[in-house]
């Protein structure tokens, strides 16, 4: 068993600079567990204090059922594989992972039956008698897995792990990461603030910002169902068009209205958002994401309702699809930047404050004749609108 569970964590550094704050969390047994954040959201501190690296102010971590925050980092059975690899260049890698069980006077050949088949696992078993200078940057992340894999813990914490690595190589190290992950079956706690990376490891992903969770849940549901603006603009590559929109009736028909357009609003945006209702002549911010805007040309039954016209300022060419950047005539909502506080008003209004730009991306499909300067009418699937409270960020219903 290696769930971890967090109970009303929080850390306070010298000058009452508050890291964590209140988090409560648990990582189910067995699971990819991803930790998402930007730069200085309290991410990595909450790994080191679950490692026991950083003290805890206040809270309970419990792993396996047992309460481990007063415990040294030896004795709560986990391994950290960190972003800089932390090999030791004087040795092979076989000394580099056989390490640990020899500093622990494991048997000699129970080490090397442990060293060869974590090599296995890893696909290095032609590199053991190499030093980390003689290897690429990929085979020195594996050794440093393997390091953690000899340790047999009940949890893996990894800080960051493929940051160091050029981008294609990342990208294939992703999936031998999963592999590797079910391979030996261990609880892993997985620190990115990469959102992609998120989206492709994590079973569950966990959306922190200013040490204070957002949101926790599979990748699917904080991409289809974000609890937040700060979770609907942090999700998603190209990010969620966000814009402040009234909700009006024309001819009875319940419609966002922003700038001189005019959507009508489907019956499942309802249903997703129940409480909008009592929202009927207020402002809220209306989110479309890039993938539900779609060239009108390949959509000619859409009702009339559904379709916004623009003008096109820059278009880029993304593999098979376009990323079209157009006015909306309507300003967007700016995202604050992580540090910037948290959600909600203050004395002085939203905390979400509209942007002086009125530009949205959408991404269609790559037939699609469109230059810079073009007028193009594209068509809104109206069922997957997101709705937030314009003061608080919180998604409505």
């Amino acid at each position: 068993m290696g769930e971890v569970e967090l109970e009303d964590v929080t850390k306070v550094y010298r000058g009452g600079v508050e890291a964590v704050s209140s988090l409560d969390l648990d990582v189910p047994d067995g699971s990819f567990f991803v930790l998402l954040g930007p730069s200085g959201c309290g991410k990595t501190t909450m790994l080191r204090m679950v490692a026991g690296l950083d003290g805890v102010t206040k809270g309970t971590i419990r792993i396996a059922g047992r309460d481990v925050t007063g415990d040294s980092p030896r004795d709560r059975d986990v391994a950290m594989v960190f972003q800089n690899y932390a090999l030791y260049p004087h040795m092979t890698a076989y000394e580099n992972i056989a390490f640990g069980p020899l500093a622990r006077r494991t048997k000699k050949d129970d080490v090397d039956r442990m060293v060869r088949q974590a090599a296995r696992i890893l696909e290095i078993d032609n590199v053991l008698d190499k030093r980390p200078r003689s290897l690429s940057g990929g085979q020195r992340q594996r050794v440093a897995l393997g390091r953690a894999i000899v340790r047999q813990p009940q949890v893996f914490l990894m800080d960051e792990p493929l940051s160091n690595i050029d981008a294609k190589l990342r990208a294939g190290m992703r999936g031998e990461l999963i592999r590797i992950q079910r391979a030996v079956g261990v609880t892993t706690l997985y620190v990115t603030h990469d959102q992609v990376e998120a989206m492709t490891l994590g079973d569950h992903v966990a959306v922190m910002r200013d040490g204070v969770l957002q949101q926790v849940g599979r990748p699917s549901e904080l991409y289809d169902e974000p609890a937040n603006l700060f979770v609907a603009g942090f999700i998603g590559t190209p990010p969620m068009n966000l814009v402040e929109a009234t909700l009006t009736r024309d001819d009875g028909v319940p419609t966002f209205a922003f700038g001189t357009h005019r959507l009508g609003i489907d019956d499942r945006v309802f249903e997703r958002h129940p409480r909008l209702r009592v929202y009927e002549g207020l402002p809220v911010v209306v989110g479309i994401r890039p993938d539900d805007l779609e060239d009108a040309a390949f959509a000619p039954t859409a009702p009339a309702d559904a379709r916004i016209s623009a003008n096109v300022e820059r278009v880029d060419t993304i593999g098979r699809d376009l990323h079209v950047h157009f006015d909306i005539g309507a300003p967007v909502v700016d995202m604050p930047d992580a540090g910037e506080g948290d959600f909600g008003a203050d004395d002085d209004g939203p905390a979400f404050a509209l942007g002086s730009a009125n530009r949205f991306v959408a991404r269609i499909d790559e037939r699609t004749p469109v230059r810079e300067g073009d007028r193009l009418e594209l068509v809104v699937n109206t069922a997957r609108l997101h709705v937030f409270d314009l003061v608080s960020g919180e998604a409505i219903g």
